[in-house]
């Protein structure tokens, strides 16, 4: 289970897809039919097994204009850009910082 707490709200909407390798077809229409510039952030949450082959940057980069990165930890947001998350059990908070 993943638990996403937004706190102090984002300028900008964050849009949480989740899906796997297994649903690369999906994925390849969605992200090639989201424009570039939505003003939104995207994560990419993967479910959790030891038979699920990991999303990788590099699959989803070549079907978006988007950059696309793994999430980390302090990473700051920014629209327009595609972030995924490991699938690994975890928690992912949110917080809007400083600037805006």
């Amino acid at each position: 289970m993943i638990d996403i707490t937004v706190r102090d709200g984002f300028p900008f909407p964050i849009v949480g897809v989740g899906a796997s390798m297994a649903d690369s077809e999906a994925l390849e229409h969605f992200f090639a039919a989201a424009s570039a510039d939505s003003g939104a952030a995207y994560i990419v949450i993967q479910p959790q097994g030891p038979d699920r082959e990991p999303m990788t940057t590099e699959f989803l980069a070549r079907h978006t204009r988007m950059p696309v990165s793994m999430i980390s930890d302090g990473v700051s947001l920014q629209p327009n850009h595609v972030y995924v998350l490991r699938p690994v059990r975890r928690e992912l908070e949110l917080s809007r910082s400083g600037g805006g």
